[in-house]
């Protein structure tokens, strides 16, 4: 085991919580099953360990300018993580351990989070949710076998294993990978400045601030530096312009620290310095020809470097920053497009990847230590004291800011979608509405102490009504739809509007939802460029992307930790005659699956019984499996979240209905007529497990409904010229119908995980 004697939080974090925890009974219970499992787990134990050492060596280094040296330090992780994956490699599907080893070598990918730039979090999600396929075929495979509880265990301790390292991220490296964030001396330049802020006994901020700055300096705007050095000429003259800009930035904030906030004039004379450097580096590019090779890079820099103007902000500084910098991402995004056939187009692209760091840095420093504005003389205040001053804002200045947030952001982007119209004008109302809900969510909540759990969800419900409708009509639109970039950003990153039932963490919680649209977003701006009507769809995108940074903004000065309740505890009785509707409006999440039940279900057994069969046996199955299924849906909203285990228990009953429906599909021979109808249901009935997964379980049904489309469409062509081709039609409809209709009951009631304690009462009488 690697030991480096270090005694940084963040190294003793991930000896004691990831290597010493759930990861010890995993190797211990895969060690019990034997094998396969067993060797695949001593090579994870080695992908930990070289994970360990990684952390440990970059605590102690700044981030490689070189590719290579960085690449150099990822071999050793990189080729343990491959051993993972060739176990599963050489395994055939029919093998009884083939589950085990493919879900671990799907999930094994959740360790190159340290080499993103961005959003490592959502990355291990990401990673966790293919690798769960898996394990709930493992649990359906083994629910009758001698063994059931050892596979049991093995699969709750492999979850554990990633839940283990996600909360590590989530607690040291939010943002990306943190380096030369190790114990050094305490006056050095290179001290991380979020580990001394951290300190009980650290003696102010500003020292810590002071170092955090000169990291950015000496990390990001160094790599950005050499980059533009090596392409030479105007680019390498204006990144030292930049430099110098940034230099005088650092000295500003010294003066800042250690003094109180002065007049305007005396104020404006200390950002002059700045403010010179900045004029140099927008006159770079202002006589530069737009037809110039480095006409996008000197312009991206020159509509960007106002994010320096930071310090001079009332309030809303990191909000500013995004606005800035997205003036110069969309000539960062031409000159990859310009540059992507040329032979040195990995220098153009690592020259962008280091401007996009740099301006990630600052937005991470300015977050940590100058929410919502510039902070003045904090080398005299305490961290804590910092901290206290945001928990006292009032509860109508959040109520007010969340207010400007819809007038300011949210409102101009739903005008550009009506503009745009359609579907995306449509889903724009929808959008528009739910955060209408929420500042009317926020009002009740700065009005009262907190309520019970199951009049949070009653008050919860018409944000999520809202959240369901725009995601319904993004799943109206077939991918070569024109709008469909656009109606699947909106519905990705709609449920960042979760974040006020989500217990701690917020604002990387609305970033993970942000962070599922920016592909989509991207792909506007590719496309929209060859339109006549480009730009309205360009100012669309940068819209959207401003109403989330205005969120994320928003929680952080007011919300930092969790949703902030009114602590005055005679306000709850103000609120009190709301409880009867709250109970009636959540006792919808009963009702609306008894409507699938009744409805979609009853719709595709009677399209079953029409082919008979093997086909109306299986239907029966899945239709036992869903209403076992709302059993379990009922007893959560019952009671509070039970141990892992217990909710396995909870689900077997579940589990053993699934398997029969897989069971039937397998004892069937490839070539009967039947076998694509078997196989489809087959393969999408681990939707039904969705009550199981952590986080996106919308996400998580389509994935495993999606596994049964290819058979669905077979069937299709299969019975294309039989007598009885409606019939099949039929069926096909009924079966997309369901899992559609489960998307939407899940966006609607259980957008985040399946929802406990809810109070939710099922109906006094159940029909099956």
């Amino acid at each position: 085991m690697v030991d480096s004697g270090c005694t940084a939080r963040h190294i003793v974090g991930f000896k004691e919580n990831v290597l010493g925890g759930a990861l010890v009974r995993y190797v211990d219970l895969s060690k019990n099953i034997g094998g396969v499992v067993a060797s695949q787990a001593a090579a994870v134990e080695k992908c930990f360990e070289a994970l360990y050492a990684f952390v440990i060596a970059g605590s102690k280094c700044t981030k490689p300018n070189d590719e290579n040296d960085l690449i150099s330090m990822l071999t050793p992780l990189g080729a343990e993580m491959g051993n993972v994956g060739a176990v599963a490699g050489e395994l055939s599907p029919n093998d009884p351990l083939f589950n085990h080893v493919t879900a671990i070598a799907e999930s094994i990918a959740s360790l190159a989070w340290v080499q993103l730039d961005t959003k490592p979090v959502a990355h291990i999600s990401e990673s966790m949710m293919v690798g769960e396929a898996f394990l709930v075929k493992i649990l359906m495979t083994y629910k009758n076998s001698e063994q059931a509880a050892l596979h049991r265990d093995w699969v709750n301790a492999v979850r554990a294993v990633f839940e283990d390292l996600k909360k590590y991220v989530k607690e040291y490296h939010t943002t990306s990978f943190i380096w030369n964030a190790g114990v050094v001396d305490r006056g050095s330049s290179t001290t991380s400045g979020a580990e001394v802020a951290e300190s009980d006994d650290a003696e102010g901020s500003g020292d810590s601030a002071d170092a955090a700055f000169q990291s950015i300096v000496d990390n990001q705007l160094a790599a950005y530096l050499n980059a533009s050095l090596t392409l030479g000429s105007d680019i390498g003259k204006q990144a030292e312009d930049f430099a110098s800009a940034w230099r005088k930035e650092g000295e500003f904030l010294k003066k800042s620290a250690a003094m109180m906030k002065p007049s305007d004039e005396e104020f404006q004379a200390m950002l002059q310095p700045i403010a010179e450097e900045m004029t140099k580096v927008s006159d770079g590019a202002s006589s530069i020809s737009s037809r110039d090779p480095h006409f996008n890079h000197l312009t991206a820099i020159a509509e960007s470097v106002p994010v320096l103007g930071w310090v001079g902000v009332p309030s809303k500084n990191i909000a500013f920053i995004s606005d800035t910098e997205g003036a110069g991402d969309f000539y960062l995004n031409k000159l990859l497009m310009q540059k992507k056939k040329e032979s040195d187009f990995e220098d153009h692209q690592t020259w962008v990847k280091s401007v996009r760091e740099l301006f990630g840095a600052l937005k991470g420093f300015v977050k940590e230590y100058h929410t919502p504005t510039l902070s003045w003389n904090s080398a005299t205040q305490k961290p804590k004291a910092k901290a206290a001053q945001k928990a006292n804002l009032s509860q109508s200045s959040s109520v007010s800011d969340f207010e400007t947030i819809i007038n300011n952001a949210v409102i101009p982007f739903v005008e550009l979608g009506r503009n745009i119209g359609g579907l995306v004008a449509e889903q724009a109302e929808c959008f528009l509405k739910a955060f209408h809900e929420e500042h009317e969510f926020l009002k009740k909540a700065s009005a009262q102490t907190k309520p019970a759990d199951d009049i949070v969800q009653g008050m919860l419900t018409p944000i999520g009504a809202q959240i369901g409708a725009a995601q319904e009509i993004q799943a109206k639109v077939p991918p070569r739809d024109q709008v469909f970039n656009h109606v699947t950003a909106v519905g990705e990153s709609i449920a960042a509007l979760g974040w006020v039932a989500v217990p701690s963490k917020p604002v990387p919680y609305v970033a993970d939802m942000e962070a599922a649209s920016e592909f989509y977003l991207t792909k506007i701006i590719m496309a929209c460029k060859k339109l006549e009507t480009g730009a309205i769809h360009t100012e669309w995108v940068n819209a959207l992307r401003k109403v989330f940074s205005d969120l994320k903004a928003f929680i952080k000065e007011h919300h930092t930790v969790s949703l902030q309740w009114n602590t005055d505890r005679s306000a709850a009785s103000k609120m009190a005659a709301n409880d009867e509707d709250t109970e009636d409006s959540t006792n919808d999440a009963l009702s609306d699956l008894l409507d699938l039940i009744q409805g979609p279900v009853k719709q595709y057994e009677d399209a079953s019984s029409k082919l008979g069969g093997m086909v109306a046996e299986q239907a029966m199955d899945l239709s036992s499996s869903i209403k076992a299924m709302f059993r379990v849906v009922a007893e959560a909203a019952s009671k509070p979240k039970p141990s892992s285990e217990e909710f396995a228990k909870t689900i077997t009953p579940l589990s053993q209905e699934m398997g029969k429906v897989v069971e039937i599909a397998s004892s069937c021979d490839p070539r009967d007529e039947f076998f694509n109808h078997l196989t489809a249901i087959a393969e999408s009935v681990p939707a039904l497990g969705w009550l199981a997964v952590e986080s996106k379980p919308v996400s998580y049904i389509a994935d495993m409904a999606g596994a049964g489309e290819f058979y669905l469409n077979k069937v299709l062509v299969t019975a294309k010229g039989s007598s009885n081709v409606g019939d099949h039609r039929q069926w096909v409809n009924a079966v997309k119908e369901i899992f559609t209709s489960m998307q939407k009951y899940v966006k609607t009631h259980h957008t985040i995980s399946l929802t406990f304690n809810s109070g939710v009462k099922p109906p006094s009488s159940i029909p099956f």
